[in-house]
This record gives structure tokens, C-alpha cells and sequence, in this order.
């Protein structure tokens, strides 16, 4: 048995040996990098009881809440995913500014009877997002919070809201809009809390978002002018006014930088009138965005947002169609639209993130 034993065991050593002796270094190889574009906004679900704050990453939609909620931008930063919006419990009750970090829903306080958030933008391990409060039904004060710290950007008796938000070293930049009694609006920017007009008062103006990059400052805006209502893009005090191939109005929804490119969003005015082509501006060329078998705008189509990824453009937007009103969420990669959604959807912002 012993000699039995030993001899099983001698063969086993001489097995091992033979393999060590033959095997050869295995090579594990890493993991791929990932990448994904999220894009943000809100959904129907094909149903006009609520409206659904929604988020697609790939093109696959995901729910952020259960009903009455909104998502308008987007950040990311590693692997985190901050999107920013709002809520209700029920349509007629109070809004509830809110962001969700990875899906998690986070509230922010208001110390008013509401709050919506618009905007949101990260700078080392800060969070800054603007929005406004809702000091009644028809009336909002300007305002944002840095890592859910509360400042208001005007007094109680201004009306005023917020577009956009940017930081840049120490310094806050937040973009938005003043009133004035008569209803009257101006394009304003505060930086770190003190208010600039970008423009004179119009029957319609706004700032619709603002952009740092470097030193430098740029912010989007429109602004009636001799009856027309025309779009312009300020950087650090001067004005560029926004080409257009088609006719007045210009509205400017968003502009970001990329590698010293200045990319605009927003739409243009086509006949008949109350119908658009969504539009981005790559250094004030304008580039039109059709949607397929749409060759001329005949339905109105907005743009809300531009990014760069990967050397390619992804605009995300809307269009309606009239007169029936009901609208698709959509974005348009390097000019190609792709449908994101069904009926009454919407389309809000955009960021492409790279594991």
C-alpha cells in the first residue's frame, strides 16, 4: 500500500514538474475603457397626467422619479453623474429644486414656497447649481447653491431667474434675466453675487447660459432689437451678434468651448411663422438641423444643447409638431437626427463620460 502510495505521488511531482516546466505566462488583459453619453430631459411616457424626469444613457432611457418632475443639465465628474431639475408632489403643488447624483434624489433648501434648479456645473470636490425661487405663483428671485448652501443673487421685490452657471478659480458667473415692473426683461450675469446688464431692457431678453475657459468669459443671449428678436454672444464685455441664414428670430439656448471653438445652441425663424429649425453655431457658421423627411423646417425643431465627445457633435433638442403640440425628444449626432423618444418628451442637456 505504502509502495503504492509513494509511487502515485512520485508521478503527481513529476506531472507538476512537467507543467511548470512547460507552462507559459498568461497575459490578462485589461478591461476596455467604457463610454457613454447621457443625456437628460423629460418624458410623458405617452400619457398627459405627468411629466417624468428622465435621463437616456446610450439611448436607453431610464426614470429619475415616479411623476411631476423635470431634468434640465448634466455633469459628470469620475463616475459620479449629477443631473439637476425639479419636482412636486402632485401638478398645482409647490416645486421642489432637486439634483440626483447617481439616481439618488437630493433636495435643496429654499426657505420659500419653492425652488427650481436649471443649471449645474463642478469644480474640484464643489457642486454649484442655479436656479430660482418661487416667491409666488408669477414671481422668482434669482439664485444658487454651492454644495446645497443657499445665496440669492437679488432681492424679494426683483423678479429674476437664472440660466446657467460657470466657475472659474474663486469666481461664480451665473447667467439669467432681470424684470422690470412694466414685465419688461433684461440679459444680466452676476459674478459672485454682483448683477452686470449685458443689454438694454426689452420686451423679450434673456442670458441663456454662460461658458468660462481660461480668463476668458462668454455668454449667450437674445434681446429684441428694432422689433426683431436677435442673438448675440458676449465675451469678457464684447458682443458678437449671431449670423443668421434664415430670418429674425434667433434665440441662443446654450453655448460651451472646446478647444477654443465657441459652440452656440438654439434655433432659427422659417415661414410660416411660430415654426423653427434647431440650429448650433460652431465659431457664428451656423449649422441647420433637420429632422428626417423635414427637409425645411415645416415642424419646429429647438436645440438645447451642444457637446463635443469623442471628436464627434452631439445636439440635444426637441421638435414639435403643429398644430397638434406634441413633441419628441431628439438629438442630432454630427447632423444625423436620432429619435431618444415617443410622444410628449423633451430633451434638455447632454455630457459624454469616459470610464
Amino acid at each position: 500500500m505504502k509502495a503504492k502510495f509513494y509511487l502515485n505521488l512520485l508521478i503527481a511531482i513529476i506531472a507538476l514538474s512537467a507543467c511548470k516546466k512547460d507552462h507559459k505566462p498568461i497575459t490578462i488583459s485589461k478591461p476596455k475603457h467604457d463610454t457613454a453619453v447621457y443625456i437628460v430631459g423629460f418624458d410623458a411616457f405617452n400619457t398627459l397626467d405627468s411629466t417624468i424626469a428622465c435621463y437616456w444613457k446610450n439611448g436607453v432611457i431610464t426614470k429619475l422619479a415616479t411623476m411631476n418632475s423635470y431634468a434640465f443639465a448634466v455633469a459628470a465628474k469620475d463616475s459620479n453623474i449629477y443631473i439637476v431639475g425639479y419636482t412636486s408632489i402632485f401638478p398645482s403643488a409647490p416645486d421642489n429644486a432637486a439634483y440626483w447624483k447617481n439616481g439618488k434624489i437630493n433636495y435643496l433648501p429654499n426657505g420659500s414656497i419653492g425652488s427650481r434648479a436649471c443649471a449645474i456645473t463642478l469644480s474640484g470636490n464643489d457642486v454649484y447649481i442655479a436656479g430660482d425661487l418661487e416667491k409666488n405663483a408669477v414671481s422668482g428671485q434669482a439664485a444658487y447653491w454651492k454644495n446645497g448652501v443657499l445665496t440669492t443673487l437679488t432681492d424679494t421685490a426683483t423678479r429674476s431667474y437664472t440660466t446657467g452657471i460657470a466657475v472659474s478659480g474663486n469666481d461664480v458667473y451665473v447667467s439669467g434675466k432681470l424684470f422690470s415692473p412694466t414685465g419688461n426683461s433684461t440679459p444680466v450675469y452676476w459674478k459672485n453675487g454682483v448683477m452686470t446688464k449685458l443689454d438694454n431692457e426689452s420686451a423679450f431678453a434673456n442670458a441663456t447660459a454662460v461658458a468660462v475657459n481660461g480668463n476668458d468669459v462668454y455668454i449667450a443671449y437674445y434681446t429684441a432689437t428694432s422689433g426683431d428678436l436677435i442673438g448675440y454672444y458676449w465675451k469678457n464685455g464684447s458682443v458678437t451678434q449671431l449670423v443668421n441664414s434664415r430670418q429674425p428670430p434667433i434665440i441662443t439656448t446654450d453655448i460651451t468651448i472646446n478647444n477654443n471653438d465657441v459652440y452656440i445652441t438654439g434655433f432659427v425663424s422659417v415661414v410660416p411663422p411660430g415654426r423653427s429649425i434647431a440650429t448650433y453655431w460652431k465659431n457664428n457658421v451656423p449649422q441647420l438641423l433637420f429632422i428626417t423627411g423635414d427637409s425645411d423646417g415645416y415642424n419646429s425643431h429647438i436645440a438645447n444643447q451642444v457637446i463635443v465627445f469623442q471628436n464627434n457633435i452631439y445636439t440635444v433638442g426637441y421638435y414639435t409638431l403643429p398644430p397638434t403640440g406634441i413633441t419628441n425628444a431628439y438629438y442630432w449626432k454630427n447632423g444625423t437626427p436620432i429619435k431618444l423618444s415617443n410622444d410628449y418628451s423633451y430633451a434638455n442637456g447632454a455630457v459624454g463620460v469616459a470610464y
